[in-house]
């Protein structure tokens, strides 16, 4: 994996991909945070626990699937308001 010159993070959907990311930064010589910075999704227990930690942001599934129902009804009943 060769970095761009732009790039100066990764955004990764999972804590274990992150994980990942991390292992192969270093592996490389990339420090983190210092020269690229590691976000996950879902909070794991793992990310407190890596050198370095990285950021991760837990999302609760359940909470998104009730809201995404509760859009999908009201454009059901009222219709969809991005729709001209």
């Amino acid at each position: 994996m060769e970095r761009p010159p732009t790039l100066t993070g990764f955004l990764c959907l999972s804590g274990l991909r992150a994980q990942g990311v991390l292992s192969r930064l270093q592996h490389m010589g990339i420090s983190v945070p210092a020269d690229m910075s590691i976000i996950g999704i879902y909070d794991l227990h793992g990310p407190a626990s890596t050198r370095p930690p990285f950021t991760s942001v837990g999302l609760s599934v359940a909470e998104m699937s009730h809201q995404a129902a509760r859009t999908l009804e009201k454009w059901i009943e009222e219709g969809d308001p991005h729709v001209p």
